[in-house]
């Protein structure tokens, strides 16, 4: 659920910390990544780029899951003990607080759409998609969308994010269809 409404990329989810989660305001900031090197997950307390560093508005529903998984957090630190990572504390981690294994998490989602016969997207990336997609269909503008996914040009978003869906090319030739008509009637 947060790489979907979120947008953010799997290194962003899995960089995020409580430090930068803020359930009260609905917020979370997105300042580090955890990436892949030699096969092992690696903190980065920088992220992609500069137009990456963004913070995003959550809705109560995701903010509600965060809370959830907040006790977890808590509780997996505190029956793990004295060698559990705190700094930074991962909203999404190891059983001993360490960052998840990216490759992992993508085999992970694999196989969660596998499970909902979802075929034909990437496992990560397309949560991206799908989000960046909805966002559109819901009437959202690109340049917010732009801002959510942390794209540094709307061009990106649009070209790469965004797809074409029946129903938005159903609506367009509703819309010419009634521009059509209502020019027919004033000539």
């Amino acid at each position: 659920m947060t790489l979907l409404i979120t947008g953010t990329r799997r290194s962003e989810v899995l960089g995020l910390a409580w430090d930068m989660v803020d359930l009260d305001r609905g917020t979370i900031t997105i300042k580090r990544v955890v990436i892949e090197v030699d096969r092992l997950p690696v903190l980065r307390e920088v992220p992609k780029s500069e137009g990456s560093e963004r913070t995003i508005e959550i809705p109560p529903l995701l903010v509600e899951l965060l809370q959830a998984q907040k006790t977890r957090s808590r509780s997996a630190a505190l029956a793990w003990g004295k060698g559990y990572r705190k700094h930074p504390m991962f909203v999404f981690a190891q059983v001993n607080g360490e960052p998840l294994d990216p490759m992992r998490v993508t085999y992970r989602l694999r196989q969660v759409m596998r499970r909902a016969k979802v075929s034909g997207r990437a496992p990560t990336h397309g949560w991206r998609r799908t989000c960046a997609t909805a966002l559109i269909d819901a009437g959202s503008d690109v340049k917010t969308i732009q801002a959510r996914l942390g794209h540094s040009t709307p061009a990106i978003t649009l070209s790469l994010y965004v797809h074409r869906t029946e129903k938005r090319d159903t609506a367009a030739g509703e819309q010419l269809a009634a521009l059509v008509e209502r020019q027919g009637r004033k000539g």
